[in-house]
């Protein structure tokens, strides 16, 4: 996996509290920007910028994702876009290797 910048996650999880992201979905929304990182690291995308996630959409329906499941990753991501708008450098580092925030690691 991409490796993510601290602040990164911080401004995403800002994202999700603004966006009230119920709880619940929160490990379905990380699930998604995971595999968002995934695809663009393995097909040369930015993940920062809105014109990679038309790419990543089509490869979900090309792996038959439901549109529920499509439409959850697009409103992921679009968060995710957002964050790293807010953040200081607009973009993803592949600096030092962050760790998952508390409440976006998956307990089971």
């Amino acid at each position: 996996m991409q490796q993510v910048s601290p602040d990164i996650w911080a401004a995403f999880e800002r994202r999700l509290d603004q966006a009230q992201v119920p709880a619940g979905q929160r490990p379905g929304y990380l699930k998604w920007v995971r595999f968002y990182f995934d695809f663009c690291s393995k097909y040369g995308h930015s993940p920062a910028l809105p014109t990679s996630l038309g790419p990543f959409l089509n490869k979900l329906a090309a792996k038959n994702q439901s549109v529920g499941r499509r439409i959850q990753a697009s409103a992921a991501v679009r968060l995710l876009i957002q964050a790293c708008k807010c953040h200081p450098l607009g973009r993803v580092s592949t600096g030092k290797k962050a760790s998952v925030p508390n409440f976006l690691s998956s307990s089971g």
